[in-house]
Order: structure tokens, then sequence, then C-alpha cells
């Protein structure tokens, strides 16, 4: 049972320079690591989760943000273009078990700071 969820997101990093962003994605934030469990996928708990983490970092002033995906994951690949983010054609991989695991990255804007 989740008591209490935090919104954490970062500058998005770039598909093959660590965490450097690249050029056209600085003033882009990225969530880390945004998972749902399969059991509970459809009850609104990602776009609970992606709500809050998009208005934090629109209120903190970026401009648009990057969501990833394991290339092979097709549900949370639909859950990325349902939410408005378009895959890039950006791809990295990372190393798990001894194994490269590939994925997506997609972005999309965010809104304009609210009015304080």
């Amino acid at each position: 049972m989740i008591t209490r969820t935090v919104p954490a997101y970062a500058p998005a990093r770039g598909p093959d320079a660590g965490d450097v962003p690249r050029d056209e994605h600085r003033g882009g934030a990225e969530p880390y690591a945004t998972r749902v469990r399969p059991d509970r996928a459809g009850a609104g708990i990602g776009r609970a989760l992606l709500a809050g983490t998009t208005a934090r970092a629109t209120a903190d002033g970026f401009r648009d943000m990057a969501l990833r995906a394991l290339r092979e994951n097709t549900p949370a690949r639909r859950f990325c273009e349902r939410a408005g983010f378009r895959p890039d054609r950006a791809e990295d991989s990372f190393e798990a078990g001894g194994a490269l695991v590939p994925e997506v990255r997609y972005v999309g804007p965010l809104g304009p700071p609210a009015a304080g």
C-alpha cells in the first residue's frame, strides 16, 4: 500500500551522454523510475504520479519533460503516448544482470509556470 508519494525528477539526460542533457533538451525535466505494480495498472496511479510530477516541474520553470520506457514494454509506451508524449527517436540502454536493456525516450511540452 502506498502511504506517501513524492514526485521526483531531474534535468533530462541525453540518449547517449549519461546524465548530460543534449542541447535541445536543456530546460527539460525527467521523472526518475516511475513504476506501477502490474496488478494496479489502470487504477489511475500512473496518471496521478505523472500529474504531480508535471505540475511540480512546471512550477519550477521546466519547459518540457522526457519520459523513458523500455523498448519492449508496450503498455508503458502506450501510457506515454496517451499522456501526450511523443517518441523523439532517441534510444539508450542500461545494463541489468549483464544484459543491455534498450529504452525509448518520449518528450512533451509542459505548460507555463503557475502565476504565484
